[in-house]
């Protein structure tokens, strides 16, 4: 139990990194209007 919820927390953490990464790399060739 304790294991899972370590490996779910390690998962979303991953994911929470690599979505500021995508968000980095994609955010300066996006033009956003209400910027």
């Amino acid at each position: 139990m304790n294991r899972k919820k370590t490996q779910l927390v390690f998962c979303y953490c991953l994911a929470v990194s690599v979505h500021d990464m995508l968000l980095s790399i994609i955010q300066p060739y996006t033009i956003r209007p209400f910027t």
